[in-house]
């Protein structure tokens, strides 16, 4: 279209270039509006250097100093366990108080790896289906399967955690499972899609 032809085109239609002008600004605008959104952060490898385990935390993930324990409790046999979580610091001691009545707060929706001893060198089977060792629950399944390239059994509704699974290595037994909770107790970032990615990431290096 020459300049005639749009000069006559804005006489006889000045609505439609007013329009057209109109639109332009508001998709400028819309354009300087768009807010930024930042880029989830990648996973992180925890890595336990005394053991020689290791999992990967989704973005939101750590591993609670409130929580965890290097120093076993109450038997000789469980020598430590770490406890990740995705709330804050902050929520974890407010909620970490132990209760005769349910799981406490800050445990719900975490996930626990225990380290036991295993000198008799043990299944990961075997140590699941003996109730002085694994615990036992009414209906719960146990069951061979694999976790990230190695043998492993499944203990489903046991009496520790919704789901653990047991991995036999270097003269120790690895329990990792993780605590269910309320739905008003569960954290954002506590999906099951971020859950079950932490348990199937577990590895004995």
């Amino acid at each position: 279209m020459n300049v005639l032809r749009l000069v006559s085109y804005a006489q006889r239609r000045p609505w439609a270039v007013l329009g057209f002008g109109l639109l332009l600004v508001v998709v400028a605008s819309l354009a300087a509006t768009v807010p930024t959104v930042a880029a989830p952060a990648p996973p992180t490898t925890y890595a336990n250097t005394t053991y020689g385990f290791e999992l990967t935390l989704p973005d939101g993930w750590h591993r609670s100093d409130v929580l965890s324990n290097t120093k076993g409790l109450g038997d000789s046999r469980l020598l430590e366990w770490d406890v990740f979580t995705a709330r804050t610091p902050a929520s974890e001691k407010a909620g970490a108080v132990l209760s005769e009545v349910g799981l406490p707060p800050a445990w719900q929706w975490t996930v626990e790896v225990e380290v036991w001893n295993n000198p008799k060198g043990l299944s990961a089977l075997a140590w699941a289906s003996d109730p002085n060792l694994a615990g036992w629950a009414r209906g719960q399944t146990i069951k061979t399967v694999t976790v990230n390239n190695q043998a492993a059994a499944q203990q489903v509704g046991g009496a520790l955690h919704a789901v653990s699974y047991y991995v036999a290595a270097k003269g120790y037994m690895f329990r990792f499972g993780f605590y269910q909770g309320t739905p008003e107790e569960r954290p954002t970032l506590a999906t099951d899609a971020g859950i079950n990615g932490i348990l199937a990431s577990f590895r004995v290096k």
